[in-house]
Parts: structure tokens; C-alpha cells; sequence
């Protein structure tokens, strides 16, 4: 067993069938948590501060799912629950959601009621923070080195094609019926549940018969990555909701704003697949010290944009990949070395994901506390938010390059290793 779970990549019924739940459910959840905020422009007329506002609902919520999920399937798998089934139960509850807004709407070419909105959001947040851990356990469980490297490579592109497709799919949608988009998430959400039941009932175990030892170098940048992930979600967190303002600063219509958007997207999946087939990154510290830079650098540029006049357009193309490819550095990092140092186990996904919904809920306050302590009529609000995000996430992933710097002088100091470079 040890030799096969530090051999290339198996394509088992738990990957293969983790993956299409992963594509569907993607799908998903990527136009809502990603696509909500063109939907509340449209339909509700929200600008910058609301669509914080409601980052903010969904962030805390994804948090309080993420950390939860773990010991919620400790208390209740057993005889009569299974992880499988539990999962399942998420993805309808997470259809059923979407029929909500369209509900209160009285119908999917009316216009719902906020509450209905922030509702969906919130319960998005909550119950995506559950599964995501699930699904991630099922993709890595009893894998080692390159076999788990090439696994999670394969659910990373997975889902960052979804997410990217999620945004065309919602284009035609957005303008004129954007409760269309609830009702194809929905239906797709209950599909992915049908898929999902035909997974074991539980998430292979991840260490065989033999204890794993890993390179000294891996625990170190599991700290450090675990530092920097959620100064990267910070940056992503804050972009997202304040975006399609941005893009109407630069003239862009409403119908393609997702499209453009997806930029950025397209910028991580690239990184995403490099990083699958080219494995000369494991045990570096580059990756995530670079994405963090990039991440800082890319958010600026972006959110600034429209002041570069006509320059403004290229500027953000520019940044938007910039930011993608650095938030693929940083996130291709923190996963693999979480799963690989940890046990792959449910509760091991939890935990990164509840750092992700520390981003998630982080950036929009920060944003929030920009827009809310200059008035828009100073004309510098964007700044503002520039400059506190831009500080907030300088602080951590600064305390992210001190952590390795520190730890690379404690490896050299002891003996040399192959990730300590």
C-alpha cells in the first residue's frame, strides 16, 4: 500500500466521481458566490457598499460551515449516517435554496426582495463551507506525494474551469433575468447530488500501513501558507464585490461584465494546470512569497483602473492576470501541504477552508470600513479601500515572508534539505 500512494496518479470511482461533483456543483456555487454581486446590481441596484455588506453575511457564514462540518460528521456517521449521505443532503438543501429569491420574486422575471437575496447568500456561505471540505477529502484521501499532487492538480483545474464557465453562463442572464440564474443553479445543485450518491459511503483513509513521513521543509510551509491563504481570500474577497463598479468606470455594459471578470479566473487556471504537470515547486517557498506579492500588486491595479484614463482598460486586463496567477501560487500551496502534512481527512479540509472564509469575511470589512470613513463625494473611496486591504493583507503575508525567512535560517542551520531553498 505505501509504494501505491506514492506512485502517479490513480484514477479511481473516488476521484472520478469526486470530480464531476466537483464540475457540477462548481458550476453552482461559482455563479452565486462569484456572480451574485452582478445579479444584485441588476436586479436590486446595489453599488459597492451594499455588495460588501453581503461579502461580508456570506464570508462569516462560510466560516461558521467550514469549521463546523468536522465535528458535525463525528457525532452523526455511524450506523445510520454516512459522510456521503450527509454531503448529498447539503447539495439538495443547497438546490432548494435556490428557489427561494424566485419564490419571494412571485416568479423568475420579477424582482425578489433583498432579504431574499442576502437569505440565499448567507445559506450559500453556510453550506458551501460544509461541503467543500467533504469533497476535498474523498479527492485526496489515501494519497501521498506526486499521486496526491496530481489529484489535487486535477480538482483545482476542475473546479477553476466551472467557475470560470459559471461566469459566461450567467452573462445572457444578468441584465434582463437574473433569477434564471438561481433556477439553472438549483437544478444543477440537485444534480450533482444524484452524482454524489454513487461515491463510497465514506472518504478513502489516508494513511495506509505505514506512518508518512514528510520533508521538515512541509511542516514549515504549511505554517507559512496557512499564514498567507487568508491574506489571499482577503484580496479576492475585497475585488469581487467592488468589481462591477469598476467595470462600469471603464464603460464596459453590464451583459459582459462577468465575462471580463472571469480574467482573472482564466489566470488561475492557467496556473492551476502549469502546476499539476510541473511538480519542481513542492518544498520551495517561492510560490506562495511570489503569489502574495502578486496578489498585493494585481488588487491595486485593478481597483484603480479606471484612473488610468484610457490606459484603464489594459491596465486591468494586466492586473486581473497578475492577481489570477499569484492566487494559484498561493492556493495550490496551502492545499497540497495541508493534505499532505495532515491526513487528507475531512476535518484537515475544514481547516483550510475555514482560513479561506477568513479572507472571505476579512476583505469585505476591510472594504466596508474604506467606503465608510471617506464620503463619496471626496471622489477617494476607491483609494481608501486601496490602502486599508492593501495594509491588512500586506501585515499578514508579511508575516508570512518572516515565518520563512525564519524557518529557512532554522533548516540551513540543522541540515540541508531540498525544499529549503
Amino acid at each position: 500500500m505505501a509504494n501505491q500512494t506514492s506512485s502517479p496518479l490513480r484514477f479511481d470511482r473516488p476521484l472520478l466521481l469526486g470530480l464531476g461533483v466537483t464540475f457540477l456543483a462548481s458550476v453552482g456555487t461559482g455563479a452565486i458566490t462569484n456572480g451574485i454581486y452582478f445579479l444584485t446590481e441588476s436586479a436590486l441596484g446595489y453599488g459597492r457598499v451594499l455588495n460588501y455588506a453581503l461579502a461580508l453575511v456570506v464570508g462569516l457564514a462560510y466560516i461558521v460551515g467550514a469549521s463546523a462540518i468536522g465535528p458535525v460528521l463525528r457525532r452523526f456517521t455511524g450506523r445510520l449516517e454516512s459522510t456521503r449521505r450527509i454531503a448529498a443532503l447539503i447539495l439538495v438543501v443547497l438546490g432548494g435554496v435556490c428557489v427561494l429569491p424566485i419564490v419571494a420574486a412571485g416568479g423568475m422575471t420579477q424582482t425578489p426582495p433583498a432579504w431574499a437575496i442576502w437569505v440565499t447568500g448567507a445559506s450559500f456561505g453556510l453550506l458551501t463551507g460544509c461541503l467543500w471540505p467533504i469533497v476535498e477529502a474523498y479527492i485526496s484521501g489515501g494519497r501521498r506525494d506526486a499521486n496526491l499532487r496530481s489529484a489535487i492538480g486535477l480538482f483545482n483545474i476542475v473546479w477553476a474551469s466551472a467557475v470560470i464557465g459559471s461566469m459566461w453562463l450567467i452573462a445572457p442572464y444578468v441584465a434582463h433575468a437574473p433569477m434564471m440564474v438561481f433556477f439553472w443553479v438549483g437544478v444543477v445543485h440537485f444534480v450533482s447530488a444524484l452524482l454524489l450518491l454513487s461515491l463510497p459511503k465514506e472518504p478513502p483513509k489516508h494513511l495506509d500501513d505505514s506512518p508518512h513521513e514528510v520533508q521538515p521543509s512541509y511542516r514549515v510551509l504549511l505554517r507559512v501558507t496557512r499564514i498567507m491563504l487568508p491574506g489571499s481570500y482577503l484580496l479576492i474577497a475585497s475585488l469581487a464585490p467592488a468589481i462591477p463598479v469598476v467595470l462600469g468606470g471603464l464603460g464596459v455594459e453590464l451583459t459582459w461584465k462577468g465575462p471580463l471578470f472571469s480574467i482573472w479566473l482564466g489566470a488561475r487556471l492557467g496556473a492551476f494546470i502549469l502546476l499539476e504537470r510541473w511538480h519542481g515547486w513542492r518544498g520551495r517557498f517561492w510560490p506562495p512569497l511570489f503569489g502574495g506579492i502578486g496578489l498585493i500588486a494585481g488588487f491595486a491595479a485593478a481597483m484603480l483602473s479606471p484612473r488610468a484614463g484610457d490606459a484603464g482598460m489594459g491596465l486591468l486586463i494586466v492586473a486581473l492576470v497578475l492577481f489570477g496567477v499569484s492566487a494559484g501560487l498561493v492556493y495550490v500551496s496551502a492545499l497540497y501541504y495541508g493534505m499532505e502534512v495532515g491526513g487528507a481527512r475531512v476535518e484537515d479540509g475544514g481547516h483550510h477552508e475555514t482560513i479561506i472564509g477568513l479572507g472571505y469575511a476579512g476583505g469585505p470589512a476591510c472594504g466596508l470600513v474604506g467606503f465608510l470613513i471617506v464620503s463619496p463625494e471626496s471622489g477617494m473611496q476607491d483609494m481608501a479601500v486601496v490602502l486599508i486591504v492593501g495594509l491588512v493583507a500586506s501585515i499578514i503575508i508579511g508575516t508570512g515572508f518572516a515565518a520563512a525567512r525564519r524557518s529557512i535560517g532554522l533548516l540551513n542551520a540543522t541540515t540541508d534539505h531540498p525544499g529549503s531553498e
